[in-house]
């Protein structure tokens, strides 16, 4: 709760800033023992994920691992088509004996 306060405390400083009404809905969350129960529509899901997403490339990435396990969603970075079709070109066979490359 801790990275999505934080989040929503920067609000507008940030390049994507948090969904409309996220603030207010973070504000009055309720904790339940060692959870918070939040009421968020769908815009904001996103938005928490990107929260989580931020996180996890600054320090931890159990929040946003917790947050993509219990609600399925996750912020995933889309790269060009370009750049994973060369990322994703094949690899030389492998000799399976030394495993070493063949070619």
């Amino acid at each position: 709760m801790d990275a999505l306060r934080l989040y929503v405390h920067l609000g507008d400083r940030l390049r994507v800033p948090p969904a409309d009404g996220l603030a207010e809905r973070v504000r009055t969350a309720c904790q339940l023992g060692n959870l918070w129960a939040v009421n968020l529509n769908e815009e904001q899901i996103r938005s928490v994920a990107y929260a989580f997403y931020l996180r996890s490339m600054g320090g931890s990435v159990a929040e946003a691992n917790r947050f993509a396990r219990q609600y399925g969603a996750a912020f995933r970075l889309e790269r060009p088509a370009r750049a994973v079709a060369d990322v994703a070109r094949p690899c030389a066979p492998r000799d399976r004996r030394r495993g070493v490359s063949r070619g």
